[in-house]
């Protein structure tokens, strides 16, 4: 892509533009649901180690993940299921940090942790939850997203719990208007479908009560959107959305300017508007699993049989004796009584039951920083570990503790570093998503006679609106050629010189452009 930018100093010629690109790295009686939460304390897995290097991998991991449900999911409609997200299933986490949230629908829409949002075990009816700050921790996806586009029929499902006065939910598609699709709440806690642009917002007057579970649902069918929350139907609105599936966000906006409060048990996504009954067999689901009270753990026992009575042995008749005088019945016999000494029973020998005591695991904490230029810089820090291993897209072994930089990393590159002592393993891995633009120019012929002949430096300016530029930046004489790392979004950019004797030009044509 070429573009000119005009020039409007005396002596200085025309910047032109090389090129610009980017990458990418956004059925019950109708009552409100409560559910009450314990204040269980936090347990580690021991599960089998991480042997899957991505989260895109068809197999989810079997390792540091909380994989083993009380409830399994048949009475899910599995067809169209394009998003299956449960905190009981597939969260893989480190010292309760998690790392990744595992898609369980086959269509690879696994999610990565950013800023640490926690795990929080036997919290829901004794399930573990995903727990938000409100201040750095989301999970997200920023490539690759198979989710319904466009205007297509969609249904959405979530179980969440909102916090006063934060906003919160799932979102997915693009930061531009029309382009993402929004299920969650407002700042002030009302139910809310939204697009990126606020004059497409669909707020509800139904005010979710905070720090409370709420079965949110929207179902999109041939540009009708209704919107349940708690098995109520409290809006019905016609409206087209125009999705671009590029990104998915739980904990904060898609802009990556808000975190969000919250904690969230499942979400679903279906490619499809759901029958009334398959959305009655979805929310008896999660109601059963999640909203309702278990049954306390009772042993039956069955009353055992009364024991036969012993039979009466038949009596004994022998035949008479003739001839003889039967002599009388000697008297009765008493027993004699002895005197039997009781012996006590041995003391049992002592059992030990004493076991040695359990050796900490191995735990990691891996870290990464973008670089301009498509680089990265991972770090990280272990602690009962005695040795550590890279795997996925770098390998060797580590240091148990330290850093190490990288240049030209592809988007979606996976870092995992595996760290073992004691016939455990602990893991903590990271994708990474550059979000890079890179901008060239053609410097300006000069024959050189004078200073205001000579180029000292260019000024690069950018922001997200026309001709109102936040950010710049000074390059050498020398160069033609400029990394920024941008957050996804709408950008607006210019170019000027400034010459020998410190007098700057015009700024250049203006060039917009979008990062994804």
């Amino acid at each position: 892509m070429s573009t000119t930018f005009s020039k409007t100093t005396q002596k200085l010629a025309t910047i032109t533009l090389l090129s610009l690109l980017w990458g990418c790295g956004d059925g019950w009686d109708g009552q409100p649901l409560t559910a009450t939460q314990d204040s269980g304390t936090s347990t580690e897995s021991d599960a089998a180690p991480l042997e899957s290097s991505s989260p895109d991998d068809t197999e989810s991991p079997a390792t540091t993940t909380l994989d083993d449900p009380q409830f399994l999911s048949a009475d899910l409609p599995q067809q169209d299921l394009v998003l299956h997200l449960e905190s009981d299933i597939g969260v893989t986490h480190s010292q309760n940090i998690v790392t990744q949230w595992w898609d369980q629908s086959g269509q690879d829409n696994s999610l990565t942790s950013q800023g640490g949002p926690r795990i929080v075990e036997n919290s829901l009816n004794r399930m573990p939850v995903i727990e938000f700050d409100g201040e750095s921790s989301r999970l997200e996806r920023l490539t690759d997203v198979n989710l319904p586009q466009s205007n297509s029929d969609r249904t959405v499902v979530l179980l969440a719990n909102y916090r006063a006065g934060s906003a919160g939910g799932l979102s997915y598609g693009a930061t531009v208007c029309d382009g993402a699709f929004n299920i969650g709440v407002n700042e002030s806690n009302n139910a809310s479908v939204k697009d990126y642009c606020s004059e497409n917002n669909l707020v509800s007057d139904h005010r979710v009560i905070s720090d409370t579970w709420t079965l949110q649902a929207v179902v999109l069918r041939d540009s009708e959107l209704s919107h349940y929350v708690d098995g109520q139907l409290v809006d019905t609105v016609t409206q087209n959305f125009n999705t671009v599936a590029n990104q998915l966000v739980i904990g904060g906006s898609l802009d990556g300017t808000r975190f969000d409060s919250m904690q969230i048990a499942a979400a679903f996504v279906w490619d499809s508007a759901i029958s009334d009954e398959a959305m009655a067999s979805v929310e008896g689901y999660l109601i059963q699993k999640y909203l309702r009270a278990p049954e306390p753990d009772t042993a039956i026992l069955a009353p055992s049989p009364a024991p036969s009575p012993a039979p009466t042995p038949a009596p004994v008749t022998e035949p008479p004796i003739t001839g003889l005088t039967p002599s009388p019945a000697p008297a009765e016999e008493q027993p004699i009584a002895e005197s039997t000494p009781v012996i006590p029973n041995p003391a049992p020998a002592p059992v030990n039951n004493s076991q040695p005591a359990p050796q900490p695991t191995p735990t990691v904490v891996l870290l990464s920083e973008n670089l301009v230029g498509n680089g990265v810089r991972l770090s990280w820090n272990s602690e009962n570990a005695n040795s550590c291993r890279a795997d996925g897209d770098w390998s060797g072994s580590r240091p148990l503790s330290g850093s190490a930089t990288f240049s030209n990393v592809e988007i979606g590159s996976n870092f995992a570093l595996v760290c073992e002592a004691n016939s455990s393993q602990g893991i903590s891995m990271v994708t990474v998503f550059n979000r890079a633009v890179e901008v060239s120019w053609v410097a300006p012929v000069a024959d050189g006679s004078d200073a205001s002949e000579t180029v000292s430096e260019y000024r690069v300016r950018y922001g997200t609106s026309s001709a109102s530029y936040t950010e710049e930046l000074t390059t050498d004489a020398n160069q033609t050629e400029q990394s920024l790392m941008l957050e996804p979004g709408d950008y607006y950019l210019a170019i000027s010189s400034v010459d020998g004797n410190g007098q700057e030009s015009s700024p250049s044509g203006e060039i917009a452009f979008r990062v994804r």
